[in-house]
C-alpha cells in the first residue's frame, strides 16, 4: 500500500502525511488547520511539534508554501490553535502513561480515599461535574493543600481512560503530578 510522504516546513523533515499537521489555503479564513486532512485548496504540512512550529513562523514557512504574505494576525492565530492543541495532546499521553502505570485514582470515592491517605498529588475535575461535586472535592484540596484544575468534561475524561464518564482524578505519583501541572504554568 502506498502512503503519501509529505515534508514539514518547519524542519524539513519527510515523513507519512498521518503523521503530520495539515494546513490549508481556505479563502477569506486565510489559513486554517485541517483536522480531518480533507479540505480542498493547496496544503502544508507541519510536525506536532512546537519547535516546528516556532521554526516555521521563523522561516515564514506559511508564505513559502502558499506563494504568498500570509499576516501576522493568521501566523498568531495558527500558533495559538496549534499550541493549545499540543498541550492537550500532552496532557492527554500523560494521563493515559499514569493510567497504564497505575498512578490514578479515578472517580469521587477512589480520590476523597487518596486525598485522606494524603496520597493525591494533584486534582483534576471535569469542568461539568456537579457543583456539590466540586465544592467537596475544592474543599478536601484546600485542607489537604492538594492543587487541582479543572480539564475537559466527564464524557471526554472518561474516553481518555477507557470508562463512561470521569468527574475527578487523583493524581498519586509525585512525578506524574508535577509532569501535568507544568502543562498549566506553560
Amino acid at each position: 500500500m502506498h502512503i503519501p510522504v509529505r515534508t514539514c516546513i518547519g524542519c524539513g523533515t519527510r515523513k507519512s502525511k498521518y503523521e503530520l499537521i495539515r494546513l490549508v489555503l481556505a479563502g477569506a479564513e486565510g489559513v486554517i488547520v485541517d483536522y480531518q486532512q480533507r479540505r480542498p485548496g493547496r496544503g502544508a504540512y507541519l510536525c506536532f511539534k512546537s519547535e516546528c512550529l516556532l521554526e516555521m513562523k521563523k522561516r515564514r514557512g506559511l508564505d513559502r508554501a502558499f506563494r504568498l504574505k500570509v499576516s501576522p494576525e493568521n501566523y498568531a492565530k495558527i500558533e495559538t490553535e496549534l499550541m493549545a492543541l499540543l498541550q492537550k495532546s500532552k496532557l492527554e499521553s500523560l494521563l493515559g502513561f499514569a493510567a497504564k502505570a497505575h498512578k490514578l485514582a479515578i472517580g469521587s470515592e477512589a480520590v476523597k480515599q487518596a486525598v485522606s491517605r494524603n496520597k493525591a498529588k494533584l486534582i483534576i475535575i471535569a469542568q461539568d461535574a456537579t457543583e456539590n461535586t466540586q465544592r467537596q472535592i475544592k474543599y478536601l484540596c484546600e485542607k489537604q493543600k492538594i492543587p487541582w484544575v479543572y480539564y475537559g468534561t466527564k464524557n471526554s475524561l472518561g474516553s481518555l481512560l477507557g470508562k463512561t464518564e470521569v468527574v475527578v482524578i487523583a493524581v498519586i505519583d509525585p512525578i506524574f503530578a508535577q509532569n501535568i501541572a507544568k502543562l498549566w504554568e506553560d
